[in-house]
């Protein structure tokens, strides 16, 4: 549901905010996307494309969000990488960072 929303998303804006988590964004110019995993400031977007896309109130859409980074972590955790379809691949690095492998595959 998410990654639908982050793919569908950056193809016509520059960044979205996964709350307590990082951003995306789209680079100027460009198809290109990089994590930043220091961006983590609440903007409330996310969470507006959940209401207006499925009908959520904001409870529901939080708990869908903090269930969807359990979800990511858990990934990188077991399988040493997530993978968000037309977006890339999170991993981590030997610090524990989070960043984004662009053109993975499902």
């Amino acid at each position: 549901m998410i990654n639908k929303i982050i793919a569908e998303y950056l193809r016509t804006n520059k960044r979205l905010v996964v709350p307590h988590f990082g951003a995306f964004i789209r680079k100027e110019n460009s198809e290109a996307i990089v994590f930043v995993p220091f961006l983590k400031k609440d903007d409330g977007v996310l969470q507006q494309l959940l209401v207006s896309e499925y009908g959520m109130d904001s409870a529901d859409a939080q708990a869908v969000i903090d269930e969807y980074i359990a979800e990511i972590k858990g990934s990188i955790a077991a399988r040493g990488a997530y993978v968000i379809e037309g977006v890339g691949r999170l991993m981590t690095d030997s610090n524990g960072i989070c960043y984004l492998e662009l053109g993975a595959a499902p």
